[in-house]
């Protein structure tokens, strides 16, 4: 029997890519197809609670034909996406004579009365003991067939949290070059970073901006000084001044009069924000692919002293490098919160 189609299609039940010598039974209405053990380990399609909806396991990829999953946002075969590809989804459920399917005729009783009892689709999917993401997740949110050179488990450990959404991003950034705008990054910027461990990189964002926060507080304590001296000399104050078209334009004329150098101190605050949101854009769009560059240089250098060091030192450098860094985001972020709230007072009274 050659079974040949499903290479890139794993059994749900085990979570293991199907063989050619594997002897496998296909059910008529959803075409998932099974290790004939481990169907009858189930004694039932797991799917079976969708079948009235018309739900097809796989699709045919529009590039080469291969056969994959209904879900996937990637053909494994070629590489390519299938995101605004015309997809054929009529994929023929038993095709092949030499397939006995008499399994999914002859169920087990005992089995589907066990299995029934669940009131749980997916108990059957899930597969936790193998420390990694399952088949219940599409392989494009896993790290299955990401990489012969690395093994899932160990991109598991490294990442560590949030596998999918990485997952996802680094296939991408492998078979295309792009990646989605990180939000996170954009958000906490520098923070991101040494959160994620890429501390080069997280240092030098976070002191650039540490500093145009410290400078924007400081310049923003001498406008206040400078625009205080013009209410002053004109004889408004900060209740008076938009109360009439007249007071607003004695301050105009007032401000005009004032030397360049207090003008351009006056506009530097919103000089720094500029820059720091053009830090926070850069990191959004530039994080995913910086973190995967590193990931990727990590694993090509272990790979190098896979022959010097043991499986318990390898894991030690892969926690050691890999993971998060919870302790050192959250002092960051409590040192920007004290210096936006307490320094501008120190600034205000020198």
């Amino acid at each position: 029997m050659n079974n040949f189609k499903y290479k890139n299609i794993s059994c749900p039940v085990c979570s293991q890519n199907f063989k050619e010598t594997d002897d496998i039974v296909v059910c008529p209405d959803c075409a998932a197809a099974y290790h004939r053990d481990c169907y009858k380990k189930v004694g039932k399609c797991l799917f079976e609670d969708k079948h009235s909806d018309g739900f097809e396991m796989y699709k045919l990829c529009p590039f080469c034909n291969s056969v994959i999953n209904n879900d996937s946002l990637f053909c494994p075969e070629c590489k390519k996406s299938l995101l605004n590809a015309d997809i054929e989804n009529d994929f023929p459920h038993n095709s092949d004579n030499d397939t006995d399917n008499s399994d999914f005729e002859n169920q087990d009783e005992n089995f589907q009365s066990e299995k029934n009892s669940r009131n749980n689709p997916f108990f059957y999917k899930i597969n936790l003991s193998s420390g990694g993401l399952n088949s219940v997740l599409d392989e494009s949110f896993t790290f299955k067939n990401f990489s012969d050179d690395i093994p899932e488990d160990d991109l598991n450990k490294f990442i560590a949290f949030n596998i999918p959404y990485y997952a996802f991003n680094f296939k991408n950034l492998k078979n295309t070059g792009s990646s989605r705008f990180n939000f996170a990054s954009f958000l906490f910027s520098g923070v991101w970073f040494l959160y994620r461990k890429q501390y080069l990189i997280g240092s030098i964002i976070t002191l650039i901006m540490l500093a145009m926060t410290v400078g924007s507080i400081y310049f923003q304590s001498l406008s206040a000084k400078i625009i205080l001296d013009i209410l002053t000399q004109t004889g408004l104050d900060i209740s008076t001044l938009t109360s009439s078209m007249d007071n607003m334009l004695l301050f105009y004329n007032s401000f005009q009069n004032i030397p360049f150098p207090d003008k351009f101190i006056i506009f530097i605050p919103n000089i720094l924000f500029i820059l720091r949101l053009a830090i926070m854009v850069f990191s959004g769009l530039k994080a995913n692919k910086i973190y995967y560059k590193s990931c990727m240089s990590f694993f090509n250098e272990l790979n190098l002293k896979n022959s010097q060091i043991s499986i318990i030192q390898k894991d030690n450098l892969i926690s050691k490098k890999g993971g998060i860094n919870r302790a050192i985001a959250l002092s960051i972020l409590v040192s920007f919160f004290i210096i936006n709230n307490f320094l501008p007072n120190v600034f205000l009274n020198l």
